[in-house]
């Protein structure tokens, strides 16, 4: 693989917090607007490729991250991080877990506050993280885009706030890499 001059904790931050900014901006424009935020200018990144299917779970993955979405009843909205090529630099990094929960996402979720209530994104679960926590009604269930690019959910909590949470591979702001 080529090298890119980046070091593993630069490229690991870099993806996490692309892949968190992509999420809060997806999501938040698409409430504020009711429609998709603007593709960022720059060279059009390589689509990413949905992994294998496991059963209440979607993956969207490329050559160095990964994001799990959780779509079964207990625990559906959460989501997952890991490593997939990780940095190109290193071999000692491939398949790492970089958010909790490992191969069945239920500990990393969304809170939506409304008001003074803080909601739960997505469905209750038995699991400790999130157990006693309110919960909204589905608009729809965990999915892949149309177009591939993304993992979405849909959820309304109370009267009038709907919220899609948006996961998406973005090229990173540092090292360039999709």
């Amino acid at each position: 693989m080529a090298r890119h001059g980046k070091s593993w904790p630069a490229l690991a931050v870099t993806l996490l917090r692309a892949a968190f900014l992509g999420v809060m901006a997806s999501g938040l424009a698409a409430g504020a607007a009711g429609q998709e935020s603007p593709a960022p200018p720059g060279p059009a990144p390589q689509p990413p490729v949905p992994g294998p299917e496991a059963p209440g779970l979607l993956r969207l993955a490329n050559r160095y991250i990964q994001v799990t979405l959780n779509a079964s009843a207990d625990a559906g909205g959460r989501f997952a991080i890991q490593t997939t090529g990780g940095n190109p630099e290193r071999a000692d990094d491939d398949d790492k877990p970089l958010l909790y929960g490992g191969d069945e996402p239920w500990t990393s979720f969304t809170t939506v506050r409304v008001g003074e209530r803080d909601y739960v994104f997505g469905t209750p679960t038995l699991r400790p993280a999130g157990r006693g926590g309110m919960f909204g009604q589905p608009l729809f269930a965990p999915r892949l885009t149309p177009d591939g690019s993304a993992l979405e959910a849909g959820w309304r909590f109370g009267p009038g706030v709907e919220v899609i949470q948006r996961l998406r591979l973005v090229r990173g702001l540092t090292t360039g890499l999709m």
